[in-house]
């Protein structure tokens, strides 16, 4: 069954698809638990979806700070942000890019970024000005640290994610007047991620795939797709996403209005998720699902009426009651629809490599279990390892296969 991550790492997920966070920043900005000044001026660079480079001449020329390296790795982001003025130092000649960045600290370029800067200021300025801005933007959403507090990656990633989904704004123009201040803005119902990135939020059930559908009588989705309510987007493993309400974000084609998926998880807050394994199932009928949960306790749980019933996969409207008994493999209910409205059985046997036939395209299994011929096209068969599609080439003897 596809798996349920939490908040945070669904953020982190996201921006590290986006090149915001990455990986290799732990080592090469000492990206610790806690960001520091300098870090994020680079995470600002890349949230700008800036490719902007500098010469050493503009660097030296930016950077008249003492304790930044003009040659170091942080440079860029730094110089990028004093020149747009995201940030700008401690002092004269210091910026301090070692320094843990403060909630509120962080805020402030942000607001900037997202064009409010001038709203900010009529609200008082640095400090409360910006976060009383921030706050009208829903920027600090999710987020439980006070101001003051040193910024960690965890929400350090929900605040970058906050200011991904905020309304973008280009603010050209405030007027005042004796009955106050009017603010101009363009960009309005767009997000600064699909105006920046080009990337949509697409958030709703996946009632298909390139196999089946949750509706027998639905057309498939084109190959190496999913359709996420009514809208078809294309990426690769996606499948096993089927019946769960997903957050799909995918860029978008503007000249054939198709989209591409860039990052996809289960929404933890939209699903209800059972799974039972098959040995842990007592009984099955009339659509009431009878198990033993951990601890050794009988439950029941009730189908919806018109649920959706897929079976290794391809969806079975006229399933029976040993359908749900499988004699390996497992029984996962989805509850996205305020009842278990989805099921989704697998079943399978257990086999084991004993080796690869490249050239007729077959995998040869141990213990006179025959073969599986991984070509045959009318079978769709593929192979995946923890839900990533492999190819039969990577198998190697020895290699237990879960065949459904």
């Amino acid at each position: 069954p596809a798996s349920v991550v939490s908040t945070e790492t669904q953020n982190n997920e996201l921006l590290s698809a986006l090149n915001i966070f990455v990986q290799s920043d732990i080592e090469i900005y000492d990206a610790g638990y806690f960001i520091n000044r300098g870090y994020f001026a680079v995470i600002l660079k890349r949230l700008a979806n800036s490719n902007k480079t500098y010469t050493d001449t503009e660097l030296k020329d930016i950077l008249k700070f003492t304790d930044v390296n003009p040659s170091g790795e942080m440079a860029e982001g730094i110089a990028f942000c004093v020149e747009n003025g995201y940030m700008n130092g401690t002092g004269e000649y210091e910026f301090e890019p070692e320094a843990r960045i403060t909630l509120e600290q962080a805020l402030k370029p942000l607001v900037i970024m997202l064009g409010r800067k001038g709203i900010a200021e009529e609200k008082g300025g640095y400090p409360m000005g910006y976060i009383k801005a921030a706050d009208s933007i829903d920027l600090t959403d999710g987020i439980s640290e006070s101001m003051g507090e040193a910024l960690n990656r965890n929400v350090g990633g929900q605040l970058i994610y906050n200011a991904l989904m905020s309304e973008y704004m280009e603010l050209y123009m405030i007027e005042n007047s004796d009955e106050g201040v009017y603010v101009h803005e363009k960009g309005a119902d767009v997000t600064y991620m699909r105006e920046v990135f080009g990337i949509e939020l697409i958030s709703g059930v996946v009632e298909g795939n390139e196999v089946t559908m949750l509706d027998v009588n639905g057309k498939t989705a084109d190959e190496g797709s999913i359709i996420i309510d009514g809208i078809t987007v294309k990426g690769e493993n996606l499948n096993g996403f089927l019946g769960y309400f997903v957050d799909c974000y995918a860029r978008v084609n503007e000249r054939n209005n198709t989209y591409e998926n860039v990052y996809t998880a289960v929404n933890e807050k939209e699903n209800k998720i059972l799974t039972v394994k098959a040995e842990d199932i007592d009984s099955f009928k009339d659509g009431a699902l009878t198990y033993y949960d951990e601890n050794g306790r009988k439950k029941e749980v009730k189908l919806a009426k018109n649920a959706d019933v897929i079976f290794n996969g391809v969806a079975m409207p006229d399933y029976t009651d040993e359908h749900f008994m499988p004699n390996s493999g497992y029984v996962t209910l989805v509850n996205n629809k305020s009842s278990w409205n989805v099921a989704l059985i697998t079943y399978y046997n257990t086999a084991v490599v004993g080796y690869v036939d490249t050239k007729n395209e077959k995998v040869h299994l141990l213990d006179s279990a025959g073969s599986i011929e991984y070509g045959d096209s009318e079978n769709n068969i593929s192979i995946d390892l923890d839900g990533i599609g492999i190819s039969a080439f990577e198998l190697t003897e020895w290699d237990v296969l879960s065949i459904a």
